[in-house]
């Protein structure tokens, strides 16, 4: 068939998927729980060596060992979709479009990762709202804008995706922006007021990116189960 020069076995079997969403989700389940013992060595001693270990598994900081993990999932998001694309676009298949689409949005969301680009959204957008605790940090109102113009423009294209495929990337998405603007949204509510970021805040921190990473684990799964469709390697009754 047209394109099969692209196919090449990436271990999309049922077991395969199953595997890389346990060990993934082991490893998301270990670094909340060492996020955790951070806060609590943060709160409770003044031990700089213990302080330097412990910001490393702090999911607010930027070059610790969750935010890495992160950066992780989306590069490899990346490349499964630019895998997709190249098998729908050989195929001249007319959704191609839409698969380079999220590729490249999975490209800036990785920069934004390690960049940080959307926390200098924060200052110019308190200039402009209102001062309050639900918008604290500003960047949110954008994010949700541009989540709900991403949905209605994806909408038609995941009612054309086969049904397992489909709701496990809304299953994604929702966990994924439930942490991003949700969970983001009650930080800032915390940090609002406190003038010290303390447990709390770094509790919502680590439960927020835990949400994201949770997300972007299950979009691996959707795309590694579409890359099973597009092999005929899948069946309806498959996990």
């Amino acid at each position: 068939m047209p394109g099969e020069e692209f196919v090449v076995p990436l271990g999309q079997s049922a077991s395969v998927r199953s595997k890389y969403f346990r060990i993934n989700s082991l490893i998301i389940v270990c670094l909340f729980a060492l996020s955790m013992i951070s806060i609590l060595i943060l709160e409770s001693t003044d031990n700089r060596v213990l302080k330097f270990f412990a910001w490393r598994f702090n999911h607010d900081v930027e070059q610790s060992v969750p935010t890495i993990y992160n950066y992780f999932l989306l590069v490899s998001n990346f490349g499964l979709l630019t895998y997709v694309f190249l098998i729908k676009r050989t195929q001249k298949d007319r959704d191609s479009i839409y698969w380079l689409i999220l590729a490249v949005v999975l490209f800036l969301m990785g920069y934004d990762e390690a960049a940080q680009v959307h926390e200098k959204f924060t200052q110019p957008m308190r200039s402009i709202l209102p001062e309050s605790p639900l918008w604290h940090f500003s960047w949110t109102p954008i994010g949700a804008f541009v989540a709900l113009v991403v949905a209605g423009f994806y909408l038609p294209f995941l009612m054309r995706l086969p049904k397992a495929v489909a709701s496990l990337m809304a299953l994604a998405g929702a966990t994924y922006l439930f942490g991003a603007l949700m969970i983001e949204t009650l930080g800032g509510w915390v940090d609002f007021y406190n003038d010290d970021r303390g447990w709390r805040f770094f509790l919502l921190a680590t439960i927020e990116e835990s949400f994201e990473m949770l997300g972007m684990v299950i979009f691996g799964y959707a795309l590694l189960r579409q890359i099973s469709f597009l092999q005929n390697d899948d069946n309806p009754a498959s996990a």
